[in-house]
């Protein structure tokens, strides 16, 4: 512990010129394994983040296309077919 505790002292003067909003900082820096934690932590939560934001989005582009063919096969346009759980849906609507 005596490689902490030298540490420790180093970062002292630093600290004390830091405003006190980054005095975490100073922390950080005399644990390294604390700081690498904390940003890999920090990167997990972007990455959640953008992977849900990528899935919703895809999700919407797969629900629109959905209902543009499904609006489009109602039509009758030439060239798309009704989905077949659709077409199978109708069938029993007649009846």
């Amino acid at each position: 512990m005596p490689e902490a505790q030298r540490q420790e002292m180093m970062n002292e003067p630093f600290a004390m010129t830091l405003p006190a909003e980054l005095a975490g900082a100073v922390n950080l820096m005399a644990h390294p394994v604390a700081g690498a934690a904390a940003f890999s932590a920090l990167g997990f939560g972007m990455a959640s983040q953008a992977f849900g934001l990528w899935m919703g989005a895809m999700a919407g582009a797969a629900d629109a296309s959905r209902r543009a063919l499904e609006a489009l096969a109602a039509d009758g346009v030439e060239g798309v077919s009704q989905p077949r759980a659709t077409a199978d849906r109708t069938k029993k609507t007649k009846h």
